[in-house]
């Protein structure tokens, strides 16, 4: 089985580098075979190459507090990719081709007939601050570290 592990985000905006940095943090671990991580920065369009041939992915991104709750940063949701996609506003304000997010991308593909992996994670970690040129938060750092830890331990154990 092949497992993909991609982390999302921008490296240069605060919280917003998450999932680049968890990607990174499971890298200096002795991954199981079969098991790849890629920083895919913010090139959402490559998401509907990089999938084609995986048989799980696991998205790791960013997230800003849906609004319905008090923004926490730090605080890990997992979604599925229907959760992401659903509704009848996505994707909310259309896609343009010049900021493509990877959620947009796995349903371009959805809607193109590419194949879609059998089993799809994403984990979003909700951030406080985004702001050009600032570090992780203590609070996404912390959350950053215990996610890691979860995949580490989910990844192994698929092995054994």
């Amino acid at each position: 089985m092949t497992t993909l592990v991609i982390g999302c985000g921008n490296p240069l905006r605060g919280d917003d580098a998450v999932g680049v940095n968890v990607v990174q943090r499971l890298q200096a671990h002795a991954l199981p075979d079969g098991v790849h991580c890629v920083d895919a920065g913010t090139s959402g369009l490559e998401v509907v190459l990089l999938i084609q041939d995986a048989d799980r992915v696991i998205f790791i991104d960013a997230a800003a507090s849906d609004g319905t709750t008090p923004p926490q940063p730090g605080r890990i949701h997992e979604r599925s990719p229907d959760d992401l996609t659903a509704g009848d506003s996505w994707p909310p304000g259309g896609v343009s081709m010049h900021a493509v997010r990877w959620d947009q991308a796995l349903a371009l593909a959805k809607a193109m007939g590419y194949a879609s992996p059998a089993h799809i994670q994403c984990f979003l970690i909700e951030g406080g601050s985004f702001d050009h040129g600032s570090p992780l938060s203590r609070e996404v750092e912390t959350a950053a570290e215990q996610l890691v830890q979860r995949l580490l331990q989910e990844l192994s154990s698929e092995v054994s």
